[in-house]
């Protein structure tokens, strides 16, 4: 997943309890370092996107994993990069890579669908143009 920049990076911690019972981070546990990331994007888009009753569903996830996360105490962190390559009428894309902060080495390579929807779980609408403008923006695309 070469190419553009990723306008969202951000660490966070291994946790113990993200451990499995081979004493590294279970797969499942990517799928939340995944959703942070995207909660991350969607808040960097700006407090004028908080619309009541809007939001988007996760249509889709795949994630490839590339090297196990092994916890190495205390400090142990991920680092998440995210962008948006795709940005359809209805839909975006995300692609995600989750890495060693410190020695670069990649873990995972993850990429997800999302909708725009009316909440909770109404209709699909189209992308308003204020949340195309802001996701332009933040990707540096304007």
């Amino acid at each position: 997943m070469s190419g553009p920049a990723y306008p969202v990076s951000m660490d966070l911690p291994v946790r113990f309890r993200d451990l499995d019972g081979l004493r590294h981070v279970n797969n499942s546990v990517f799928l939340t370092y995944l959703e942070i990331a995207r909660e991350v994007y969607w808040n960097r888009l700006g407090s004028t996107l908080e619309m009541e009753g809007w939001g988007y569903i996760l249509a889709r996830v795949e994630c490839d994993f590339r090297a196990p996360v092994l916890y190495r105490g205390p400090d142990s962190r991920v680092r998440v990069r995210l962008r948006c390559p795709r940005l359809g009428t209805k839909s975006w894309e995300y692609e995600y890579r989750v890495e060693d902060p410190s020695a670069g080495t990649l873990f995972a390579e993850a990429r997800s669908v999302q909708v725009y929807s009316r909440l909770p779980s109404g209709p699909t609408e189209p992308i308003p143009p204020e949340v195309r403008e802001a996701i332009e923006r933040l990707e540096g695309r304007e």
